[in-house]
């Protein structure tokens, strides 16, 4: 049996952080220092390449939603997280402030998973088991209300077959 056809979906793309280049900048200069310790050029390089994998790799989120499940990826990190609508208690629409979760990223904490391309607004999945998921998004009313069309589609098909 085949993945079911995404019912709706939307990709969240972040911000680039304005120290990222006073990073690689300095990482720069750190590696052009003339310095008889390999061990500090080496550290420079290492710095001057996380920097640029940071400004070259966009954080981004992508949502999708079907009669199913919600499935979200974040960036180019593999693993998808996927929920049943069965596990979903109900959506909010949330802020996400900066320390809220430690800042944009994946993170998991035990209160719940939180996967932000960026601080702002979002949407809040609260789960069966007391955590939540929350996804940063451009337009977070949006996925709710295409979330609680799904849903309702979804259990008028279960009331109809039965089930």
């Amino acid at each position: 049996m085949g993945r079911a056809q995404a019912a709706w979906s939307q990709v969240t793309a972040g911000r680039v952080r304005p120290s990222a280049p006073l990073i690689a900048a300095a990482a720069g200069v750190g590696v052009a220092l003339p310095t008889d310790v390999p061990l500090l050029r080496i550290l420079g390089v290492l710095v001057a390449v996380v920097a640029l994998v940071r400004l070259a790799v966009p954080r981004k989120v992508r949502i999708e939603m079907d009669l199913y499940s919600v499935r979200v990826r974040y960036g180019m990190l593999p693993g998808v997280v996927r929920l049943p609508l069965r596990m979903i208690t109900e959506t909010r629409v949330v802020d996400v402030a900066r320390f809220d979760w430690f800042g944009a990223g994946r993170r998991i904490l035990p209160r719940g998973t939180a996967l932000l391309a960026r601080t702002g607004p979002a949407v809040e999945f609260a789960l069966v088991s007391g955590r939540v998921l929350v996804v940063s998004l451009d337009e977070p009313e949006r996925a709710r209300e295409a979330f609680e069309r799904i849903r309702a589609r979804h259990l008028g098909a279960r009331d109809q077959s039965g089930q």
